[in-house]
Formats: structure tokens, C-alpha cells, sequence
């Protein structure tokens, strides 16, 4: 009886931490996935397939593909080989990374899930980096005073932070009302980058497996070390903690990049249903 009790423990917590850890990675990453694959969708009926190809699929296929690979070497993948941009009419295929790993290493099939993911995490970080670059926009400015763990957890934070965020997009669209003529290249610029990028963060079916498994076994491992430690430390409980303080700064990056894609979004929704496509 006082085993099925610490089992069941160890099973609520080990479920905590993954909705910790993971449930608002994965919303968020579901919401930029949609908003990505309307883009292109749109992009395409909009400016015509050859167009949209070179015009912004090339920039769009090579972050996506980079997303990937640079998770590799991390988590001991190897790159057998790897197309960045390459047009194949017959697959449908722009891109593609193949790589390979010792099945039996833990930290390599954990990796998976990072590979995966590679292009939401990578495509949403060049979006807040240029966007930073062209306007010197630092949105983390309106959160120093936030305590992180907090913010998705309990609903009084979870207004704050939403108001935060509002004050610091508003903030963003008036220093672009405020853009002198000489300097409109750059909103043109951000524009160009967040119509090619924002369509690449998205999965295909075989990044969604591969992030799966990865995070499965990322999840068993938690289990494991939260059922052999639980009894006489919480170091399991504070290392996910820390490890959610770190990952809701990337979390406010990709609510930054949302905001962005739904307007390009609702334009491109607009201009589809204007020229009757």
C-alpha cells in the first residue's frame, strides 16, 4: 500500500512537470505551425507557385532545414547529408536533412525531440533577432519586474504577463507608425522576413514522429529519476523548475513571433479574398 502510494506520487509529479516543461511549448508550437502553413498556403495562391519558390520558399526552406541540423551534432546525430533549397517537382520536397544515431544512446534519442522541433525554436529566435536588429526592440524590457515560473500557472500572473505583452506590442507597432521615409526599407525588410521565415515553422509528419519519440523517452527517463529520488531529495522537482524559468523567456519569443504571423495572416486572408483566389 505505501509503495502504490509513492508510485501514484511519483506519477502526478511526473505529469506536473511535463505540463511544466512542455504543455506551453506545445500550444504555442501549435498555434505557430497553423498560422505558418496558412501563410504559405496563402503565399502561394497569392503570388503564384514559381514565385513564391524563389521568391520566398528558398530563405523560408533553409532556415527550416538549419533548424534541424543544428540540433544534430548537439544530441550526437550525424549529418549524412543535406539540402538546404532544392526544387523537387516530383516529391514535392524543398529540403531535407538525413541523419543518423546510435539507437542505444539515451542523450541521442532524447535529441530527437529537439531535432524535431528545430525549426519552431530556430525560425521563431531569427524572427525576434531581426526584428531586434532592424528596430533594436527589446520586448524582454517589459517582463524584468515578472517572476517567470509563475505566469502560466496561476491566472492573476498569467494577466499580467498578457497586459505586459500588449504594452510591448503596441509599443513596437507605434515605434513602426514613427519610422521616418528614409528608413521604411527596413519595415519592408521585416515584412519580407516574416512572410518567408514565419512560413517555415511548421512540422512535416516525420518531424512530428521524430519529436514524439524523443520526447517519450524524455518523459520515461523523468519518471525513472523521479521514482529512484523522490523518496529523499526534490532535485528532480528543482531542476524543473529552473529549467521552466529558462524556457518561458523562449516562450515569450514565440508568443512575439504569433502576434506577427497573425497579422501577416489576416493580410494575406485579405488580399486571397480581394484578388478572388
Amino acid at each position: 500500500m505505501v509503495f502504490l502510494d509513492y508510485l501514484l506520487r511519483t506519477i502526478l509529479q511526473t505529469f506536473n512537470h511535463i505540463l511544466i516543461l512542455f504543455l506551453p511549448i506545445i500550444i504555442l508550437g501549435l498555434i505557430l505551425h497553423y498560422f505558418s502553413l496558412a501563410i504559405q498556403s496563402s503565399g502561394i495562391k497569392i503570388f503564384g507557385i514559381k514565385f513564391y519558390l524563389y521568391g520566398f520558399a528558398a530563405l523560408k526552406t533553409a532556415i527550416h532545414e538549419l533548424g534541424h541540423a543544428i540540433f544534430c551534432p548537439v544530441f550526437g546525430h550525424k549529418i549524412i547529408k543535406m539540402k538546404l533549397f532544392e526544387v523537387n517537382y516530383e516529391s514535392g520536397n524543398l529540403g531535407y536533412v538525413n541523419h543518423s544515431y546510435n539507437q542505444n544512446n539515451l542523450w541521442s534519442q532524447i535529441g530527437s525531440f529537439f531535432i524535431g522541433i528545430g525549426p519552431i525554436i530556430l525560425g521563431s529566435l531569427a524572427l525576434f533577432s531581426i526584428s531586434y536588429f532592424l528596430f533594436e526592440f527589446d520586448v524582454f524590457v517589459y517582463f524584468k519586474t515578472i517572476d517567470f515560473p509563475d505566469q502560466f500557472y496561476r491566472w492573476y500572473s498569467l494577466q499580467i504577463y498578457l497586459e505586459n505583452f500588449y504594452n510591448a506590442f503596441i509599443s513596437f507597432f507605434q515605434s513602426l507608425n514613427n519610422v521616418e521615409l528614409s528608413q521604411v526599407w527596413r519595415v519592408v525588410l521585416m515584412i519580407y522576413f516574416f512572410i518567408s521565415i514565419g512560413s517555415s515553422i511548421n512540422l512535416s509528419p516525420s518531424d512530428i514522429r521524430s519529436a514524439a519519440k524523443g520526447l517519450g523517452i524524455f518523459i520515461l527517463l523523468l519518471f525513472v529519476l523521479s521514482l529512484t529520488t523522490m523518496w529523499q531529495t526534490t532535485v528532480i522537482h528543482d531542476g524543473v523548475i529552473y529549467l521552466s524559468k529558462w524556457l518561458s523567456g523562449f516562450y515569450l519569443i514565440m508568443l512575439f513571433t504569433i502576434s506577427f504571423l497573425l497579422i501577416i495572416y489576416l493580410l494575406f486572408s485579405i488580399l486571397e479574398f480581394v484578388l478572388g483566389r
